[in-house]
């Protein structure tokens, strides 16, 4: 799942992270326990490649799921080791590739050695993604059963042609058929992924198919701008001119998008997510939070501190299956890389992901990733008044305030964002 996806007409630029060399980003470790931590577990595998995915995955009819499991372990508690032993779970969250294509006794044994190294309290929010074939949802019964209480499908399109264009190897059929069983299976705890934005599309269809969508969503969903990456068949084909996207009425998609799903109750809780019920993503509101999230699997990052507790940094795992597994047989870990944070990395990684909530960035939340340092030090508080005025912003001054954005400067918010940091 693409967690920062961009879309409409604004454009984010680049905006150069200062890395103060001399100055790292620390806590105190004591109080920093006290805050709850994610883990992503990344599966790697998918039975086909859709056209505009860019993610870390690898087509495999017949992985060695022993060996990946084995690993997939191993991994886990040398993160735990490294100052993580004892603390509370927030969220674990299945990703990939297809997850749901892996035997649930795999993620049974990683959820018992999360269990039986850290605090996995029973509201933990833990989440699978799956593609809505027959085969996967025969599997939601046993992923329900070793734990796993939330469901992310990947239906992107309530269109046949579509889903052929995307490499999809689901049938709106089937699609629909596994939402119903999910919904059975995990009331209130089922989301999917619709796509618009896409070749064709006008937005009178998307307005029709979004109503059906809604119409049958359980409490959350998440509508994504089609987003052209490079190295995809997509973005190949864009590339040399044979295909067109309606750009022209992305902004009005956008729009709509926000309109309808509060007609049926959804409230607009992130530049792409929506949700009613309180049923917001807490895997995916930790990475916009700032919390601490340990990632395992091959190719998966991590934001984590070192195990004395005192510099945070992110980590990266080894993209290839093969080459992780190798590692990870010898010495424990497939860590590539892990990479110091500056506090004015944090400082900005704060802004960045918290104005594309609704919640924006607290004052308490910024001065505890920062040293102490203040939110109004550290804008463009001149750009920050003008935006207020312009009815994009909205800034609570004091320790209880902070800046969020308004439903009309979400819609614009990367434009937003490289006026006001400095």
């Amino acid at each position: 799942m693409n967690l920062f996806p961009r879309r409409g007409r604004s454009v984010l630029r680049p905006i150069r992270l200062l890395a103060e060399t001399h100055k790292h980003f620390t806590t105190n470790a004591h109080t920093d326990a006290k805050q709850p931590v994610s883990v992503y577990v990344h599966w790697p595998y998918c039975k086909s490649k859709c056209t505009y995915c860019n993610f870390n995955r690898y087509i495999n009819p017949r992985p060695d799921h022993d060996r990946m499991e084995a690993a997939l372990i191993s991994e886990l508690s040398d993160a735990i080791t490294r100052g993580y032993e004892g603390r509370t779970i927030n969220s674990v969250y299945f990703g990939g590739g297809t997850p749901s294509l892996a035997k649930p006794t795999t993620f049974q044994r990683i959820l018992d050695e999360i269990s039986r190294r850290c605090y996995l309290p029973s509201d933990a929010e833990i989440s699978i993604e799956g593609n809505p074939t027959s085969v996967e949802t025969s599997k939601l019964v046993d992923f329900k059963a070793i734990g796993v209480n939330r469901v992310s499908l990947g239906i992107q399109a309530l269109n046949d042609t579509d889903l052929k264009i995307f490499g999809r190897d689901h049938s709106v059929e089937e699609a629909l058929d596994c939402l119903r069983e999910a919904k059975k299976i995990f009331p209130g705890q089922v989301t999917f992924d619709l796509i618009y934005g896409r070749e064709g599309q006008t937005l009178e269809n998307w307005e029709k198919e979004l109503k059906i969508a809604l119409s049958l969503a359980d409490d959350h969903i998440s509508l994504y701008q089609l987003t052209l990456k490079r190295g995809t068949e997509m973005f190949n084909r864009y590339r040399k001119g044979s295909l067109q996207l309606p750009e022209e009425v992305s902004c009005d998609m956008y729009e709509i998008n926000v309109e309808i799903a509060a007609m049926y109750g959804f409230k607009h809780y992130e530049v792409s997510n929506f949700a009613r019920n309180q049923r917001i993503s807490k895997h995916n509101n930790s990475y916009w939070e700032g919390l601490d999230y340990i990632g395992i699997g091959p190719g998966a990052h991590g934001r984590v501190y070192d195990s004395q507790g005192i510099t945070r940094q992110r980590t990266f795992r080894i993209a290839s299956p093969e080459g992780w597994m190798k590692q990870c047989e010898q010495i424990g870990h497939g860590l590539r890389k892990s990479v110091e944070l500056s506090v004015n990395e944090m400082k900005v990684e704060l802004v960045l992901f918290g104005l594309r909530t609704m919640t924006g960035i607290p004052e308490a939340r910024f001065s505890f990733y920062s040293n102490g340092d203040s939110l109004s030090e550290f804008l463009n508080m001149g750009q920050v008044e003008s935006l207020v005025d312009a009815g994009l912003l909205i800034w609570t001054s004091g320790n209880a305030g902070g800046l969020q954005p308004t439903e009309e400067g979400l819609k614009v918010i990367d434009s937003i964002l490289p006026r006001i940091l400095p």
